[in-house]
């Protein structure tokens, strides 16, 4: 196989892994949102949404990475 091939397909397997992995973080930051309730008191949701930022942030992060690569 040609080599710049090989290279195009490992590209293309990274990418989609990686896009996975954005979908499936971004999923479980949707679900832990959902379940909110609409009689939450405020200091319960800033507890909950500490919590939730650092899965927040590695959603974002990855979601960035999987734009940038197009």
């Amino acid at each position: 196989m040609h080599p710049a091939l090989v290279s195009l397909f490992q590209y293309v397997e990274t990418f989609t892994k990686e896009a996975e992995g954005a979908v499936s973080e971004m999923e479980k930051l949707r679900q832990r949102l959902t379940r909110f309730t609409a009689g939450m008191r405020v200091s319960s949701a800033e507890e909950v949404l500490s919590v939730n930022r650092e899965a927040f942030d590695i959603t974002l992060d990855l979601a960035q990475k999987v734009l940038q690569a197009g």
